[in-house]
């Protein structure tokens, strides 16, 4: 017999599966982004870069991790490729350095 407040494993497991369900619906998938690319414009503090897209619109970019664990530099004018989210068409990541 359950007291006021318990809850049973069972309806905790089955709380817990919907909520990943509905999260797993709601979020954008990695798969489900914009890839684009551009120039660095400019150098930002924080490892953060200012790029040109080709289509000619400006966005706040940082480095993937995969670069950052490669040590990967930029410098003004290198040609890169990035990935936006669907929500915030200011931000992206860089994710390809052009030789």
């Amino acid at each position: 017999m359950l007291c006021e407040g318990e809850l049973s494993i069972g309806l905790l497991l089955d709380v817990f599966s919907q909520e990943n369900f509905i999260r797993d619906k709601c979020m954008v998938k990695k798969e489900d982004t914009i890839v684009l690319e551009g120039r660095v414009q400019e150098l930002l503090p924080g490892m953060h870069f200012k790029i040109l897209l080709e289509n000619g619109v400006p966005v706040t970019a940082h480095l993937c991790g995969k670069m950052r664990m490669s040590n990967i530099r930029l410098l003004v004018g290198d040609r890169v490729t990035v990935e936006m989210s669907a929500y915030d068409l200011t931000k992206a990541r860089v994710v390809y350095r052009h030789r």
